[in-house]
């Protein structure tokens, strides 16, 4: 799946807010954005923004994706 997102997905996002709380425990990262704005570019060349009074994000690396390199990195 990830190797779908990362050549499939042609919409950039960006969020922006006060990171209120972070934590990692057991491989799991909790961040508490309050205010955030997420800006999203699509492929028309405008852009949509949505804000919110905050939101939770909760991710993990799945441990069966395979390490993509960086545009730019040197193997």
């Amino acid at each position: 799946m990830a190797e779908r997102l990362h050549a499939g997905v042609k919409i950039k996002s960006a969020v922006k807010g006060h990171l209120s709380t972070y934590g990692l425990l057991d491989n799991m990262w909790t961040f508490v954005v309050k205010d955030p704005q997420f800006k999203m570019e699509g492929i028309g060349g405008g852009s949509d923004m949505v804000g919110s009074s905050g939101v939770k994000i909760i991710a993990r690396k799945n441990p069966d994706a395979p390490e993509l390199k960086k545009k730019g990195a040197k193997d």
